[in-house]
């Protein structure tokens, strides 16, 4: 089972797209891209976790950790 990649608008030019693929065992794996003001800025990963909906709750703990402790530039205008 694979989830469509979803884009998450976090506000203050923070968004993340997140994929999750799940295998036949029940396991998935989760890949999520933060990018501020479009300018990708890290890139995490959850791997072999029970269920979807764990892999989402994984990764987005994660991203608002990151969030939490990373600048977000402002937009140059480029």
């Amino acid at each position: 089972m694979n989830h469509v990649p979803m884009q998450v608008q976090l506000g203050n030019g923070w968004a993340c797209q997140i994929e999750v693929h799940c295998k036949q065992n029940g396991s998935c794996n989760g890949r999520a891209e933060v990018s501020c003001n479009g300018t990708r800025r890290c890139v995490l990963m959850a791997l072999n976790i029970e269920g979807s909906d764990d892999v989402l709750e994984n990764l987005m703990q994660r991203v608002r950790l990151y969030m939490a402790h990373a600048a977000c530039p402002e937009d140059d205008g480029d």
